[in-house]
């Protein structure tokens, strides 16, 4: 790396002052004898002062040191580490980014990266308010639904997929719209207020599935049906 002039000027500034206050401390030193010697004040704050801003520079070239070489060290150790975590399927099925598209007449999701294999097709409800059974079950190579009744035809649907080959579109309808987080998780909820049509719909991801539910159910229902997902 070459310096520019202006630089150089600075460092033998310092380099020069530096040794002369050396010669002049070693002089003072092994001086023996004689009248005790004093300088002028005025001579004695210039010394003083060129002696801490040698000596503040010193220390701002070795915090530098010490900052930049820190710096460097952490951005390796957390590279390594990070390149290591996303050997690990578990984790690299974490890192994703959801997608939602608020189109005229309906939001679409999706999902960048995940997992990307074969589906489990053993997850189920494991919470269902009172009278509801799994009813059917379809199914093709990457997507999964179940339907849930009561005796008296009410229906919950609960649908998912390997996330990274499944897109989701929810029809709003003027349904409340709402992101909620419980732990890890955020769910989109779209909430229904119409007493007539209580239909309502939750989409979430654990970064290898994308899931969705809906039925006539209010947002504290459909949320704990979602947190109890069998895995």
């Amino acid at each position: 790396m070459r310096f520019s002039e202006r630089a150089n000027e600075r460092l033998w500034d310092d380099f020069l002052r530096e040794a002369l206050i050396e010669d002049c401390e070693n002089e003072l030193s092994s001086f023996e004898g004689g009248e005790a010697h004093s300088f002028s004040e005025g001579f004695e704050k210039r010394l003083k002062r060129i002696k801490r801003s040698v000596g503040r520079k010193e220390a701002l070239k070795s915090a530098a040191k010490v900052v930049a070489t820190g710096a460097v060290t952490a951005a390796s150790v957390l590279g390594v580490c990070f390149a290591l975590l996303l050997s690990q399927p578990k984790i690299h099925a974490a890192v994703g980014v959801v997608i939602r598209e608020v189109l005229s007449d309906h939001d679409e999701y999706s999902y960048q990266g995940g997992f990307d294999g074969e589906i489990d097709d053993q997850k189920r409800l494991g919470y269902l308010p009172e009278g509801y059974k799994l009813r059917r079950i379809d199914y093709d190579d990457f997507l999964m639904l179940l339907s849930y009744k009561n005796y008296a035809g009410d229906l919950i649907e609960f649908q998912y997929g390997i996330a990274a080959k499944c897109e989701l579109s929810v029809y709003p309808n003027d349904r409340e719209y709402i992101e909620k987080t419980v732990g890890k998780r955020t769910y989109y909820l779209y909430i229904s207020g119409d007493e007539y049509d209580r239909w309502s719909y939750a989409v979430w991801y654990d970064g290898s599935y994308v899931f969705s539910l809906s039925g006539q159910l209010d947002e504290d229902e459909i949320v704990k049906i979602a947190e109890n997902v069998t895995e």
